[in-house]
């Protein structure tokens, strides 16, 4: 009888004490030079954040010091973008400007992050997190892939202009030549500016079918652009990329409503109608335009 009771007692233990703990995912961040206050975490939604709670930083090392928050996660929450912001520094204080935070992505799953609070994206370190490795490593190769790519276009259009516009910048009007050198040149740099959207519309569509069960990978396919010419004049290029743009954004995906993709892509959108020169007047004419 003694050794029934003791099974049942430990099988209900066993079993009820998973139930607990199902569903439960923990996040942590380890911050160097965190402040002392309370860090706030929440969820975002477009251009929303909702806050959930106030968490205290514990001290975990003392040299350097390193503090540790921590959240638990349960199978209520939906997957989705949510920020960390962990205060503002002496110099955003004065100049009014926003606090240190960090958006990052929860789908159920352990979170371990490492970073420094005076910038927590550039030193964030991924030790746990399938999805968040994958999103932070897109991100930072999309900051070198736009670098590049506006490089590239201001020097397709620094040609463009030479040979289009000769003698307009005060240079002497091009022998026949040179204007032909200035033709093998832009046409090299088009080439390169072509190559490199389509290597990077490649790369997206490779990871997206790689890691389709991630909610990082409905993030990235959202991130693709129409293509533009580099052979086209700069406005001819503008003209398709905004005819186009909005063909890019999956509006099905109801998901994406859980996190800043759709508010960003629409007003990246509404900048490229915007013109470097344009009269106030002017700038409302043409985001009228473009809504």
């Amino acid at each position: 009888m003694t050794r029934i009771f003791c099974f049942w007692a430990v099988f209900f233990l066993i079993v009820f004490g998973e139930i607990a703990f199902a569903g439960e995912y923990t996040f942590e961040v380890r911050i160097k030079n965190q402040p002392d206050n309370p860090v706030v975490i929440g969820y975002v939604r477009g251009d929303k954040f909702i806050s959930i709670d106030s968490l205290k930083a514990n001290v975990i090392s003392g040299f350097p010091v390193i503090k540790s928050i921590k959240y638990s996660f349960s199978d209520n929450f939906d997957r989705g973008m949510y920020r960390i912001i962990f205060g503002q520094t002496t110099y955003s204080r004065v100049m009014g400007e926003p606090p240190q935070q960090l958006d990052f992505i929860f789908n159920r799953e352990d979170i371990l992050f490492e970073t420094d609070f005076k910038d927590p994206q550039d030193s964030l370190v991924i030790l746990s997190s399938d999805e968040n490795r994958l999103w932070f490593n897109f991100l930072q190769q999309e900051k070198q892939y736009h670098d590049r790519l506006k490089e590239l276009e201001q020097e397709v259009d620094y040609y463009d202009g030479k040979i289009t516009s000769p003698g307009n910048s005060g240079d002497p009007v091009p022998t026949y030549a040179e204007l032909e050198s200035l033709k093998d040149k832009r046409a090299r740099k088009a080439n390169e500016f072509n190559q490199l959207q389509m290597e990077r519309d490649m790369f997206i569509n490779q990871l997206s079918d790689k890691h389709n069960e991630l909610f990082a990978s409905s993030l990235i396919n959202n991130f693709r652009e129409p293509f533009r010419d580099g052979y086209l004049s700069s406005i001819e290029r503008s003209k398709f990329y905004q005819k186009d743009y909005l063909n890019f954004v999956d509006f099905a995906d109801e998901s994406l409503v859980n996190s800043s993709v759709l508010t960003e892509k629409v007003f990246n959108y509404l900048v490229t109608f915007n013109r470097e020169g344009f009269t106030k007047e002017q700038r409302e004419k043409t985001y009228m335009k473009a809504v």
